[in-house]
């Protein structure tokens, strides 16, 4: 029997696993980062937010409890962010979903919220790809939600 390592944490029902299992081939997803919330200031009113990825999701998206009605539209990257926001406790749906990588995304983004504010909750290690693809079309403002850092002396797997 081989072994596969996956470098991120799997669901039981992952199709990752369900491939091992019909292959004969262990699948161990085990992520080599830690996530920890970083504090950050609101930002002035914003007509949308953009979450980068489900992380973002987790780390920024209980934050819309404390705007002002009507709260933003909201924006995902990708239909994983997607079901993110949907998923999480109040339940939220994203007005745009970007899809097949951020250059692409940002120029669909760009021509629903040009000239508007836009909110950008992200990792600190971000590469801030649509943002700043779109910062002479739309209002920027960002803040770091969260960070990741690698996992200290990882337990060793051996995969083949």
């Amino acid at each position: 029997m081989h072994t596969l390592f996956i470098t991120r944490n799997l669901e039981p029902d992952s199709p990752l696993v369900h491939w091992g299992a019909r292959n004969d081939c262990a699948v161990i997803g085990r992520s080599l980062l830690r996530f920890a919330p970083v504090k950050f200031w609101l930002p002035k009113p914003c007509d949308w937010w953009f979450f980068y990825s489900p992380r973002a999701v987790t780390f920024a998206a209980d934050k819309l409890a404390l705007l002002p009605m009507p709260l933003p539209k909201l924006a995902a990257m990708g239909p994983g962010t997607a079901r993110a926001l949907r998923q999480h406790d109040y339940g939220l749906t994203a007005s745009f979903v970007g899809e097949k990588g951020p250059e692409l995304v940002a120029k669909e983004f760009g021509k629903v919220a040009a000239g508007k504010r836009v909110f950008f909750p992200h990792a600190r290690q971000s590469r801030k790809t649509v943002q700043t693809i779109l910062k002479d079309q739309v209002k920027v403002y960002d803040a770091v939600c969260y960070d990741n850092q690698p996992v200290e002396l990882p337990d060793f797997v051996y995969a083949n």
